[in-house]
């Protein structure tokens, strides 16, 4: 009962999880892919195409980032090293999207 509980909550915020950065790509396009939300994204997508190898490179000119990406990659760096395991940056970049994707919209709607 209680493994059935834990399931349908984690997927409950997978759900949303996926809800919320497919928002946020569909504002991205409308904005050129400019700002650091969208850098985060992007960073997130380069990530997701390692799935299969099950470790990622964290490197811009092995994921095929740019300059406006670096200060992403330099977090995942300091955090796991040259190379993460798929999972662990995939969680970890999930998290630093957030943040910017919440500073993005506070800049956008004038948060304090």
């Amino acid at each position: 009962m209680a493994e059935r509980i834990i399931s349908m909550v984690c997927q409950d915020v997978k759900t949303n999880y996926v809800y919320g950065v497919r928002g946020f790509i569909e504002t991205c396009e409308k904005i050129r892919w400019r700002g650091p939300g969208c850098a985060a994204i992007e960073v997130l997508f380069a990530i997701w195409r390692f799935r299969e190898k099950g470790e990622v490179p964290l490197s811009a000119d092995k994921l095929g980032l740019g300059p406006r990406h670096i200060p992403f990659i330099m977090r995942l760096q300091e955090k796991f090293g040259p190379v993460a395991l798929w999972e662990n940056a995939v969680i970890y970049m999930l998290q630093l999207a957030e943040e910017a994707i919440s500073k993005h919209i506070c800049r956008i709607f004038g948060c304090r």
